[in-house]
C-alpha cells in the first residue's frame, strides 16, 4: 500500500519582507511504504481523507536562503505565533489538543501534534489517511533591505535580531505570518480536509447515528420492490462497491484510483423509473 505526498504554497509580502509557506501533505493508503508517490496538484475531491492518529506538523524556517537550526525554531516567535494561532482557533478547527512543540530525537526536526476532536472514522469508501504536514517558512528581505541602512530602519532591526526566526517577532513579520496562517487554516486544513477539520466534520458526527436506519430502509425498499431494473442497477452498484473494498489489481494506488472513479461515475448516471 502506498505512501503519498502532494505540495501547496502560500505567499505574502510587505515593504521589508516576503514570506512563502511551502506545505507538503503526507498521506497513506493502508500501510506506509519507503517509496513515496508524488502527486501533482490536489487529490480528487471524491477521495475521502481521514485521520487515524495525531497529525504531526513538521516546522522548518529559512531566512534569505539559510535554514535555522531546530533549536532556534523551537525558541522562535514564529513557533509561538503558530501555536497560539492554532490554540485560539481549536474549537472552530475541531481540535481537542495542540501539543507543546518538541524536537524529534529521530530526525532532529521541530514538531507539534494536532489531535482532532471528531471520532475515529469507520468507512469502506475509498480513502487515504493524513499523517503529517511539513511547513517550511521561507522568509526573504526585499532588495532595498540588503543595502546599508540606518540603524533605526526596520531592515537593521531584522538583521541584528535574526529577523522573524528570533525569539521576539516584530510587527512587519507578525502581520505577514498572520495573513499566511489564516490562509493555511482556511484553505489548506479546513478546505482540503473537511472530514478532519472544521464545522462540517463536527456536523457529520451528529448525523452518523442516522446512517444505519437509512441503510436498513434502502434494503427494505429493495426487498419490497418488484421492479427488475431497480434490482439490476442495485446489483451493479453493489459490484462496484465490492471492487472498491476488495480491489484485485496488483498496484494498490492504481486500484484505488480506478475503483473510486468507477464508483462515482456510476453514481452520476441518471436513474429512470419505468
Amino acid at each position: 500500500m502506498p505512501s503519498l505526498s502532494c505540495s501547496s504554497a502560500i505567499r505574502a509580502a510587505s515593504e521589508s519582507l516576503s514570506l512563502s509557506l511551502k506545505i507538503t501533505h503526507n498521506l497513506v493508503h493502508g500501510s506506509p511504504t519507503k517509496h513515496v508517490h508524488r502527486i501533482r496538484g490536489r487529490l480528487s475531491k471524491e477521495l475521502d481523507v481521514l485521520w487515524l492518529s495525531d497529525i504531526v506538523l513538521v516546522l522548518t524556517g529559512f531566512l534569505d536562503g539559510r535554514e535555522a537550526a531546530s533549536s532556534k525554531i523551537l525558541e522562535s516567535g514564529l513557533l509561538s505565533h503558530i501555536q497560539k494561532h492554532l490554540r485560539m482557533n481549536a474549537t472552530q478547527l475541531g481540535l481537542n489538543n495542540v501539543s507543546s512543540p518538541y524536537i524529534d530525537k529521530d530526525d532532529g526536526r521541530t514538531k507539534l501534534m494536532l489531535t482532532p476532536s471528531r471520532s475515529l472514522p469507520r468507512t469502506l469508501r475509498p480513502h487515504v489517511v493524513l499523517t503529517s504536514l511539513e511547513l517550511s517558512f521561507l522568509w526573504k528581505t526585499v532588495n532595498k533591505c540588503k543595502e546599508p541602512v540606518d540603524p533605526s530602519n526596520i531592515c537593521h532591526v531584522l538583521a541584528v535580531d535574526g529577523g522573524p526566526l528570533s525569539p521576539k517577532m516584530y510587527l512587519p513579520a507578525e502581520t505577514l505570518l498572520g495573513r499566511v496562517m489564516e490562509q493555511f487554516l482556511t484553505h489548506h486544513l479546513v478546505g482540503r480536509y473537511p472530514l478532519i477539520f472544521g464545522p462540517w466534520s463536527m456536523g457529520l458526527d451528529v448525523e452518523t447515528e442516522y446512517f444505519p436506519p437509512i441503510s436498513r430502509s434502502i434494503i427494505d425498499i429493495l426487498a419490497r420492490s418488484q421492479n427488475p431494473q431497480i434490482h439490476a442497477k442495485f446489483n451493479r452498484l453493489l459490484k462496484v462497491e465490492q471492487d472498491i473494498t476488495h480491489p484485485s489489481g496488483t498496484d494498490p494506488l492504481r486500484s484505488l484510483a480506478i475503483a473510486s472513479t468507477q464508483f462515482f461515475n456510476f453514481l452520476r448516471r441518471p436513474w429512470h423509473r419505468t
